[in-house]
């Protein structure tokens, strides 16, 4: 009786635990979409509209270094991994430089998770990062690269950019790197 018993225990739960497995592991592998991949004429829209957006918002042109656009799987380990989520989610990368000040080298994402549309990607874009690139990125990461790299320091360019973050009242960006550059001069 007892063999029956622990028998048909043992291949339910065997059953039970394939069951569990197979559907975590085509998670896991598939992953849940946030997003639809962007066409092509998306992605070049994309581009175009953030190109536009940076020279209206910063009044000057700005020259693109380097875009790409990738679509894949990110793991949302969400501090327990019984219950990792995997999304699916475009991703735009874009490396931008200001023209008028080469110094300022912007080197930025926009995740398009959750956006039903490319409008709606973009006006995500200009409430969320747009008004900061220049000076919380741009110059911040300047003074990142001459403390790391040990270049030799664009003063003439470095107090252009100054200035015109002042006078965005943006200063505040970049005064942490700033002091964290002149500690270690």
């Amino acid at each position: 009786m007892i063999t029956k018993i622990s028998k048909k225990f043992f291949i339910l739960t065997l059953l039970l635990s394939i069951m569990l497995l197979t559907s975590c592991a085509k998670s896991l592998w598939l992953g849940s979409k946030l997003s639809d991949k962007a066409t092509k004429q998306q992605q070049e829209q994309v581009k175009q509209e953030v190109m536009e957006l940076l020279e209206k918002e910063y009044n000057q042109p700005f020259k693109l270094l380097n875009y790409k656009y990738e679509y894949k799987r990110h793991y949302d380990l969400g501090g327990n991994c019984h219950y990792c989520d995997v999304v699916k989610y475009g991703t735009y990368y874009f490396k931008v430089q200001a023209l008028d000040n080469p110094i300022i080298v912007m080197d930025f994402r926009i995740d398009d998770i959750n956006k039903s549309s490319t409008s709606e990607l973009i006006e995500g874009f200009k409430k969320d990062l747009l008004a900061n690139l220049y000076c919380g990125i741009g110059v911040a990461d300047y003074y990142i690269k001459v403390r790391k790299e040990k270049i030799v320091v664009d003063h003439e360019n470095l107090e252009k950019a100054e200035k015109y973050c002042q006078s965005r009242n943006q200063q505040e960006q970049y005064t942490f790197f700033k002091k964290t550059y002149e500690k270690a001069k």
